[in-house]
Protein backbone atom coordinates (compact mmCIF):
# COMPACT_ATOMS: atom_id res chain seq x y z
CA UNK A 1 0.00 0.00 0.00
CA UNK A 2 2.96 2.13 0.85
CA UNK A 3 4.61 1.20 -2.56
CA UNK A 4 1.43 1.87 -4.45
CA UNK A 5 1.15 5.52 -2.58
CA UNK A 6 4.20 6.85 -3.30
CA UNK A 7 3.84 5.86 -7.02
CA UNK A 8 0.87 7.62 -6.92
CA UNK A 9 1.56 10.97 -5.14
CA UNK A 10 4.69 11.02 -7.79
CA UNK A 11 3.06 10.63 -11.05
CA UNK A 12 0.05 12.71 -10.02
CA UNK A 13 1.16 14.97 -7.07
CA UNK A 14 -1.43 17.92 -7.68
CA UNK A 15 -4.55 16.41 -5.65
CA UNK A 16 -2.56 15.91 -2.66
CA UNK A 17 0.02 19.04 -2.75
CA UNK A 18 -3.84 20.67 -3.09
CA UNK A 19 -4.55 19.44 0.27
CA UNK A 20 -1.67 20.10 1.90
CA UNK A 21 -1.76 23.60 1.19
CA UNK A 22 -5.32 23.76 2.34
CA UNK A 23 -4.32 21.84 5.86
CA UNK A 24 -1.64 24.45 5.99
CA UNK A 25 -3.70 27.67 5.51
CA UNK A 26 -6.05 25.61 8.20
CA UNK A 27 -3.42 25.71 11.08
CA UNK A 28 -3.16 28.83 13.04
CA UNK A 29 1.13 29.68 12.38
CA UNK A 30 0.86 26.79 9.78
CA UNK A 31 4.12 26.14 7.58
CA UNK A 32 4.21 28.50 4.83
CA UNK A 33 3.25 25.38 2.37
CA UNK A 34 2.58 27.01 -1.43
CA UNK A 35 1.41 24.98 -4.10
CA UNK A 36 4.35 26.14 -6.26
CA UNK A 37 6.56 24.74 -3.26
CA UNK A 38 5.17 21.43 -3.12
CA UNK A 39 5.53 21.07 -6.78
CA UNK A 40 9.05 21.96 -7.45
CA UNK A 41 9.51 19.63 -3.91
CA UNK A 42 8.28 16.36 -6.64
CA UNK A 43 10.66 17.86 -9.31
CA UNK A 44 13.87 17.98 -7.21
CA UNK A 45 13.27 14.82 -5.45
CA UNK A 46 13.04 13.08 -9.10
CA UNK A 47 15.68 14.84 -10.63
CA UNK A 48 18.38 14.56 -7.12
CA UNK A 49 17.12 10.31 -7.82
CA UNK A 50 16.02 10.61 -3.82
CA UNK A 51 12.97 8.60 -5.32
CA UNK A 52 13.00 6.16 -7.98
CA UNK A 53 13.29 2.18 -9.11
CA UNK A 54 15.89 0.30 -7.74
CA UNK A 55 17.79 -1.77 -10.28
CA UNK A 56 15.32 -4.11 -10.71
CA UNK A 57 12.54 -1.70 -11.12
CA UNK A 58 10.96 -2.04 -7.87
CA UNK A 59 10.14 1.33 -5.65
CA UNK A 60 11.06 0.99 -2.41
CA UNK A 61 13.19 -2.01 -1.61
CA UNK A 62 16.58 -2.32 -0.16
CA UNK A 63 19.63 -2.53 -2.83
CA UNK A 64 21.46 -4.41 0.19
CA UNK A 65 25.26 -3.52 -1.16
CA UNK A 66 23.94 0.12 -0.87
CA UNK A 67 23.27 0.09 2.62
CA UNK A 68 26.70 -2.04 3.20
CA UNK A 69 28.50 0.94 1.55
CA UNK A 70 26.34 3.56 3.69
CA UNK A 71 27.46 1.68 6.67
CA UNK A 72 30.75 1.71 5.97
CA UNK A 73 30.93 5.28 4.72
CA UNK A 74 29.41 6.05 7.99
CA UNK A 75 31.70 3.98 10.50
CA UNK A 76 34.74 6.53 10.61
CA UNK A 77 31.91 9.11 10.84
CA UNK A 78 30.52 7.43 14.09
CA UNK A 79 33.84 6.49 15.18
CA UNK A 80 35.24 10.34 15.54
CA UNK A 81 31.83 11.26 17.21
CA UNK A 82 32.93 8.21 20.23
CA UNK A 83 30.25 6.04 18.46
CA UNK A 84 30.82 2.33 17.27
CA UNK A 85 29.05 0.53 14.84
CA UNK A 86 29.69 -2.84 15.73
CA UNK A 87 32.12 -5.07 13.69
CA UNK A 88 30.64 -7.25 11.75
CA UNK A 89 27.36 -5.13 11.13
CA UNK A 90 25.54 -6.16 7.70
CA UNK A 91 23.03 -4.68 5.90
CA UNK A 92 20.64 -7.77 6.70
CA UNK A 93 20.84 -6.80 10.15
CA UNK A 94 19.18 -3.11 9.35
CA UNK A 95 16.80 -3.89 6.94
CA UNK A 96 14.69 -6.55 4.84
CA UNK A 97 12.63 -6.92 1.57
CA UNK A 98 10.85 -9.53 3.19
CA UNK A 99 7.72 -6.91 3.37
CA UNK A 100 8.39 -5.55 -0.20
CA UNK A 101 6.33 -6.10 -3.29
CA UNK A 102 9.03 -6.54 -6.08
CA UNK A 103 5.90 -5.75 -8.64
CA UNK A 104 5.24 -1.97 -8.59
CA UNK A 105 7.53 0.42 -10.10
CA UNK A 106 7.72 4.33 -11.00
CA UNK A 107 6.78 4.35 -14.86
CA UNK A 108 10.51 4.14 -17.06
CA UNK A 109 10.98 7.89 -18.40
CA UNK A 110 13.01 8.28 -21.90
CA UNK A 111 15.62 10.74 -22.35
Amino acid sequence: MLQKAQIDYTTSPGPINDAIVRIAKEIPGGPPVTASGNADAVGVVKRLKLIGNGPNQTLGDFDVSRVEQTVEILRPIFTARGLEIPAGLKAGDLVTNEFTDPSPGLPQTTG
